[in-house]
C-alpha cells in the first residue's frame, strides 16, 4: 500500500505541473492577443474571455458562446470565442443596431445587456452578460459610436417592452363588417418598433412613435375567432388577427407610449452625489 502511494504522489505532483504550465500558456497567448487588439485602438477590449452571449434569430436558430473576448471597435462589438483560433469573431455591426438596453439596474453579480440588430435580412436579439466595471466600460465605449436616438432609448425607465414573436394574420374589413384574413406572419414588440416577419425575414418595420388608435376588438361576424388587433400607422390603418390579441394591442399600447418619454434628465448634481446608475446614465 505504502509502495502504491509512494508511486501515486509523484504523478499527481507531475500532473499538477503540467496543468499550471498550460493554464500558464494560455493565459500568456490571452494577454498577448488582447495587446494585439488593443494596438488597433479598440474602444474597449475586455481582460479575458469573460462575456457570456446567447445570439437568437427571431422564428429562427440560437447560437450559444459560453466565453468570448469582447472589443467594442468602430464598426462594432466584436466577440473571440476561441481561444485555439482567436483570429476568427462574430461580428455584432453598429450599423445594424436598432435597440440596447440593459433589462436589470446594475448589480455585483454578472450583468446582462440586451441588443437588437437588423442583419441580412433578419432580426436578432442578442443577450451579453459581463460583470459589473466590463459592462460599465462597454457601455460607455458603445454609447459614440451609435446614433443620438438610440442614446436616448437607452435611457428611458423600464421596464422594456418585449412581447412575441406572434403569430397573427393581416386582416381586411369588407363593406359589409365582415374580415377576410392573409397568410399567417409574425409580430415582434420591442421598445421602438413592432417588427413583422414571415419566418425569419424581417417584412416591415413599424415605429413605435409614429403609431396610435391602437385598440382591440372582437370579431362582431365571427366572435368565436381570434380577436383583432388595429392601429394607425402615419394614416394607414392596419389590423391583425391573434390569438391573444389584447395582450398584443397592450404591449404595443404601452410600448408606443414610452417611445415618446423623454429620458431620464440629468439633475444639477455633483459626481459623488449621483449613485451609480444615475451616474453610469450620463457618463459618455
Amino acid at each position: 500500500m505504502q509502495y502504491e502511494i509512494c508511486l501515486v504522489i509523484p504523478l499527481v505532483i507531475v500532473g499538477f505541473a503540467v496543468w499550471i504550465d498550460y493554464v500558464t500558456r494560455q493565459l500568456k497567448r490571452i494577454e498577448a492577443f488582447r495587446e494585439r487588439l488593443l494596438a488597433d485602438n479598440p474602444r474597449y477590449v475586455t481582460t479575458g474571455f469573460e462575456c457570456h452571449c446567447v445570439i437568437t434569430t427571431l422564428n429562427g436558430d440560437t447560437q450559444k458562446v459560453r466565453k468570448a473576448m469582447l472589443a467594442v471597435m468602430p464598426d462594432g462589438i466584436r466577440l473571440y470565442p476561441s481561444v485555439r483560433d482567436m483570429e476568427k469573431y462574430i461580428l455584432l455591426p453598429s450599423d445594424s443596431l436598432r435597440w440596447f438596453g440593459r433589462p436589470v439596474k446594475y448589480h455585483d453579480q454578472r450583468n446582462e445587456l440586451w441588443l437588437h440588430l437588423e442583419e441580412d435580412g433578419c432580426w436578432k436579439l442578442v443577450k451579453l452578460t459581463l460583470w459589473r466595471p466590463s459592462m460599465q466600460s462597454l457601455i460607455r465605449a458603445l454609447k459614440p459610436i451609435v446614433s443620438p436616438e438610440l442614446v436616448t432609448a437607452y435611457r428611458r425607465r423600464r421596464p422594456y417592452v418585449h412581447l412575441g414573436p406572434v403569430v397573427a394574420r393581416p386582416a381586411e374589413q369588407d363593406i359589409y363588417g365582415a374580415w377576410s384574413l392573409d397568410e399567417p406572419l409574425s409580430l415582434y414588440v420591442m421598445p421602438l418598433y413592432v417588427v413583422i416577419l414571415r419566418g425569419t425575414q424581417v417584412l416591415r418595420l413599424l415605429p413605435l412613435e409614429r403609431i396610435w388608435q391602437i385598440a382591440a376588438l372582437r370579431r362582431l361576424d365571427a366572435p368565436e375567432a381570434d380577436g383583432l388587433v388595429s392601429l394607425n400607422f402615419e394614416g394607414e390603418k392596419l389590423a391583425y388577427a391573434a390569438k391573444d390579441y389584447e395582450a398584443v394591442a397592450a404591449a404595443i399600447s404601452e410600448a408606443a407610449k414610452r417611445s415618446l418619454e423623454a429620458p431620464v434628465m440629468q439633475k444639477q448634481k455633483k459626481k459623488d452625489e449621483y449613485d451609480d446608475e444615475e451616474w453610469e446614465e450620463w457618463e459618455v
